[in-house]
C-alpha cells in the first residue's frame, strides 16, 4: 500500500538477488544505490554476506550508501538496514540526477557523493521521469550537453551516466533499465 500511494515500483526480490549474486559485492568495498528506494539491493548484499559466513565489521568506514529523493521511502530503507548495520548505512535524501553543486550555489551534495567514489553500484532507477530543464541544461551530462536541444532524454539514461561517473575505475555496475536503453 505504501508503494502504490507513492507511485513507487520496487524491484522484485528474485531480480535483486540475481544482481547481488552476479556482482558479488565484497565487504570493505564502497557500495551505492543511487535510487535506493527501500534499500533492497543493499539489504540483499548483507544477506548474501551472512549466507557466505562473511564476518564483516563496521570499522571506520561505512558499508553501504543510498540516495533517495523521497524521504519517506528513505526512512523505510533506514528501518530495513539500520538493525543490521546501524551507522554503516549512510543515506542522503536527495536527487542523484542533480548536478554536482559547488560551494555558494545554494545547494550541496554530500562529500561522499562524488565522482569515482564507489566500487559497486546496484540500482533500479526511475524510468521515463521528466527531468527538470535546469538539470539538462547544467552541462553535467555528456548525453545532454548544455548547448543541445534536449528533446526527450530518459531519466534512466541520465542515471546510467551518473552511475558511471560515480563508479571507480574497475568497479561494477548493475542497473535495471528498459530494453530501449540497451
Amino acid at each position: 500500500n505504501l508503494r502504490k500511494g507513492l507511485g513507487v515500483y520496487l524491484t522484485p526480490d528474485p531480480v535483486v538477488q540475481m544482481v547481488v549474486d552476479v556482482l558479488r559485492p565484497q565487504p570493505g568495498s564502497r557500495i551505492l544505490d543511487p535510487a535506493a528506494g527501500t534499500g533492497s539491493f543493499l539489504l540483499h548484499t548483507l544477506f548474501s554476506w551472512r549466507a557466505q559466513g562473511v564476518d564483516w565489521e563496521l570499522g571506520d568506514e561505512p558499508l553501504l550508501w543510498g540516495v533517495e529523493r523521497n524521504p519517506r521511502i528513505l526512512r523505510v530503507a533506514a528501518l530495513n538496514l539500520g538493525p543490521i548495520v546501524g551507522e554503516g548505512f549512510v543515506r542522503w535524501p536527495g536527487d542523484s540526477l542533480s548536478p554536482f553543486y559547488t560551494a555558494g550555489s545554494g545547494e550541496s551534495t554530500p562529500a561522499w557523493f562524488a565522482p569515482e567514489s564507489f566500487d559497486c553500484i546496484m540500482t533500479n532507477p526511475p524510468f521515463g521521469v521528466k527531468v527538470p530543464g535546469r538539470v539538462l541544461a547544467s552541462g553535467a551530462f555528456t548525453v545532454a550537453p548544455a548547448t543541445a536541444d534536449h528533446g526527450r532524454i530518459g531519466s534512466e539514461v541520465l542515471f546510467l551516466e551518473r552511475c558511471l561517473d560515480l563508479l571507480r575505475p574497475g568497479g561494477k555496475l548493475a542497473a535495471v533499465v528498459p530494453n530501449s536503453v540497451i
